[in-house]
């Protein structure tokens, strides 16, 4: 079974891990070898899972390099106050947790395959 203390070399939202994951449901870890990032997110209030992501995929994403169109888009970045470039600029932790709060988890990372419960 793992712990948060499993986790000390992943980042967050909040500098705490702790929070980071139980509350905003989110840790990420950059993985130099593959320029990506090992992602742990919640998939419902007791269930996580993980998976990889490089921010390159978040902003083609948002570039309309992928599956969102110009609609999507733009209602996106509504939603998160900012335009194309102020979000590209963003750190890869905001920009994944924007996208996870918008999307949800299945239209980021698809279904949940791994899926675990983290003890306190």
């Amino acid at each position: 079974m793992k712990t948060i203390k499993s986790f000390k070399n992943y980042s967050g939202i909040d500098s705490s891990n702790e929070i980071s994951l139980f509350e905003y449901g989110l840790l990420v870890r950059y993985n130099k070898k593959d320029n990506d990032f090992h992602c742990i997110y919640r998939v419902n209030e007791n269930l996580f899972d993980w998976g990889y992501i490089s921010e390159s995929d978040l902003n083609n994403l948002i570039n309309g390099k992928d599956w969102m169109n110009e609609s999507d888009i733009n209602s996106f970045l509504s939603y998160v106050g900012m335009d194309n470039n102020q979000w590209i600029d963003e750190s890869f932790v905001n920009k994944l947790y924007n996208l996870l709060s918008y999307y949800g988890y299945e239209n980021i990372f698809g279904s949940a395959y791994h899926s675990f419960k983290i003890s306190e």
